[in-house]
């Protein structure tokens, strides 16, 4: 399932936010992606194919200061390689990629 993890770290002395590498890459069944925000911030995800097709979006959400996780469900998703970009309310945008195997 598609799901917030939160690794219950608030540190609000956090300089900037951070993203770290999609892992497992390669991945079949899911793919996770560390995020860690220095204020609380709306952000979004969206995934998409080596075409640009969107494949996977996640609406925005508000999440405070601190360590968190995405987890995205990828057992529907073919084989290849992907796109994934974090969108944050304030402009930021980050952007990664991973490949699937089956």
């Amino acid at each position: 399932s598609d799901e917030w993890v939160d690794k219950a770290v608030h540190n609000t002395a956090i300089e900037g936010n951070s993203f770290g590498e999609c892992y497992p890459n390669p991945a079949s069944e899911s793919v996770t992606l560390p995020v860690t925000l220095s204020r609380s911030e709306e952000l979004s995800v969206r995934v998409t194919d080596i075409l640009g097709r969107t494949i996977y979006t996640r609406s925005a959400e508000v999440f405070d200061a601190g360590a968190h996780q995405l987890n995205i469900d990828t057992r529907t998703f073919s084989k290849g390689m992907y796109y994934v970009t974090i969108m944050l309310a304030s402009g930021e945008r980050y952007s990664a990629q991973f490949v699937i195997v089956k």
